[in-house]
């Protein structure tokens, strides 16, 4: 087990707070576990602060579909600011047509040995 201050970052970006409850409790013991809940559009702000934030050993996983924040635009500021970025959504069927596409994708529900692998490997922790 890592120790604190060498834990990886992920930041966990949605709009249903049982779904960063979940992701907390599962990734923390290996990850440390940053989250940013969004309700509106002037959220958009509050997550590019905390993709600004974020350490150079980070990854972001956000939802593309949230009330008020597009998922892309996010993919678009984790992109810019030199992070990777796993999406979590009910449907790939809005990333076909983006211009900007995440680093790895998941369809809900997720199994969570196969979300920390895939946080692994954006990490380039391997398995």
């Amino acid at each position: 087990m890592t120790s604190p201050e060498t834990k990886p970052v992920v930041l966990c970006i949605d709009d249903e707070s049982s779904i960063l409850a979940s992701l907390g409790r599962q990734l923390s013991r290996e990850f440390e576990f940053r989250s940013v809940q969004v309700s509106g559009t002037e959220d958009l702000a509050k997550i590019r602060e905390a993709i600004t934030a974020l350490p150079e050993n980070a990854v972001v996983v956000s939802d593309l579909r949230m009330s008020g924040v597009d998922g892309r635009e996010v993919i678009k500021e984790v992109h810019r600011a030199g992070h990777k970025v796993l999406t979590l959504s009910g449907t790939t069927d809005d990333l076909k047509k983006a211009p900007e596409q995440p680093d790895d994708v998941m369809t809900k529900p997720w199994e969570m040995e196969v979300l920390r692998a895939r946080l692994r490997n954006l990490l380039g922790q391997g398995q």
